[in-house]
């Protein structure tokens, strides 16, 4: 309930005490006329649009006295909050998602470090690792039996595939004996 009809309803409360004490025709019929237009939708609106229009003119004056100031701040607050609300969600979820990348391509390079240590065996185990850590992607269209989800599929494992060379290229080298340290002293 707005605040203007409690006021209009306790006005009209006064009246109708103030009515049962008169005895006057005109009086009466005043005070009919004031119950009807008081409690009218149509009046309560034009009052109502009144207070508002009112209001809006003090805010005029409020920034004419204050050059600068942000009038609709107060009104601004609930859209600002959610809006950095949403901002550190998605910050904390490209985060998130950032760091789970970095753990994946982690894992492949000490895969990679570890086959590099182990020499001829290193290279044979190798190639599966590569294998489930680039191609894992296409296991789900399979496993969902559904064919469009190929094509997204097909295009991870090919990122996949690049973003693994390079890990693979970057750590075998790094953490490979060299080939004097490999051949036999003699």
């Amino acid at each position: 309930m707005y605040p203007l009809d409690v006021l209009i309803s306790l006005q009209l409360k006064l009246a109708g005490h103030a009515y049962s004490n008169m005895g006057n025709k005109w009086l009466s019929a005043a005070y009919n006329l004031y119950t009807y237009v008081l409690s009218s939708p149509w009046f309560m609106r034009i009052a109502w649009w009144g207070c508002v229009g009112r209001s809006w003119w003090l805010l005029a004056d409020h920034v004419k006295l204050y050059p600068g100031a942000n009038a609709f701040w107060v009104y601004t607050v609930p859209f600002t909050v959610l809006r950095a609300l949403i901002t550190s969600g998605l910050r904390f979820v490209r985060r998130s998602f950032e760091e789970l990348l970095e753990a994946y391509g982690h894992a492949l390079a000490f895969s990679t470090s570890a086959c590099a240590r182990l020499g001829f065996l290193g290279d044979i185990l190798l190639i599966p690792v590569t294998l489930v850590w680039m191609g894992w992607p296409l296991y789900l269209p399979y496993r969902a039996a559904s064919r469009p989800l190929y094509l997204p599929a097909i295009t991870a494992v090919c990122m996949c595939v690049g973003w693994g060379r390079g890990i693979i290229k970057e750590n075998w080298v790094l953490h490979r004996p060299p080939r004097d340290a490999r051949a036999p002293q003699r």
